[in-house]
């Protein structure tokens, strides 16, 4: 009894946030539902596909979960630097908020290869720009970058 096995070639979905859950689509197609990640975003994004098991699961409701993580931060840092928790870095300046946008929008609608769909890791300067302008502790950025295969953050 012979028993054939066809291997077939498997594709995987873009990630997002480690999970095979997005397709990669050019931003210009998906700006009107993305409106506050919209200007840091690259040219081609990994975005939830569209699937009937989770229809909340949308480009939409994405974009306002970020929003909302935002402001929740921004508020939570400006009132623990008012009470002099921590360094003030918000007061002085937009460059740190303008960092963690950038990063937490790269992080949730990652850059993707629109020929292959697959995930393009973010740089690691996203991640070390937010770091150091919100005077954070750098550690947990750079070994994320450090467990990344060789050459994957050369496209920056």
């Amino acid at each position: 009894m012979f028993i054939l096995f066809i291997i077939s070639e498997i594709t995987f979905g873009c990630q997002i946030n480690g999970y095979e859950s997005g397709v990669c689509s050019q931003r210009v197609q998906i700006s009107d539902g993305v409106e506050f990640c919209n200007n840091e975003l690259d040219d081609y994004v990994c975005v939830p596909e569209i699937r009937k098991l989770w229809p909340d699961h949308t480009i939409e409701n994405r974009d306002k979960e970020i929003r909302l993580d935002f402001v929740a931060y921004v508020r939570d840092r400006l009132v623990q630097e008012i009470n002099g928790d921590v360094e003030s870095v918000l007061i002085k300046d937009d460059t740190c908020y303008k960092a963690y946008k950038q990063f937490l929008c790269k992080w949730n609608f990652p850059p993707c290869d629109a020929a292959t769909n697959l995930t393009i890791p973010i740089c690691q300067s996203s991640c070390t720009s937010y770091y150091e302008n919100c005077g954070l502790n750098l550690t947990p950025c750079l070994q994320y970058f450090q467990k990344l295969k060789p050459g994957l953050d050369q496209n920056c």
